[in-house]
């Protein structure tokens, strides 16, 4: 809204913010930029986040067994989904944490 009373054109102020023409149009024609909810993405692995804490907490971080168990215990996700997330996690160990002891370590 202060671009364009600054005197800068619709497809100035669309391009300087992302968004296209059509919708400065419609927030002019209200008067307001609307507010937005904040947003969290769910994942199918939410359910399973108190269960996946605990065994980390134990010191498991093969993400294959975790998914196995996961399985048993009704997970219909992926392996490859509690891979990532287990990688994330296992990113913020030490390095000599990081590996299991027949992996081999990188240099």
């Amino acid at each position: 809204m202060e671009l364009r009373q600054g005197g800068a054109k619709l497809r100035e102020v669309a391009a300087a913010i992302g968004v296209s023409t059509r919708t400065l149009r419609r927030w002019a024609l209200r008067g307001n930029y609307p507010e937005r909810a904040d947003y969290k993405r769910r994942s199918i692995l939410d359910p399973s986040l108190p269960y996946l804490a605990s065994r980390r907490g134990e010191g498991c971080h093969n993400a294959l067994g975790v998914w196995r168990e996961l399985r048993a215990r009704g997970f219909r996700g992926s392996k490859e989904t509690v891979r990532y997330h287990l990688s994330r996690w296992r990113a913020l160990l030490p390095a000599h944490l990081r590996y299991s002891s027949g992996a081999s370590q990188p240099e």
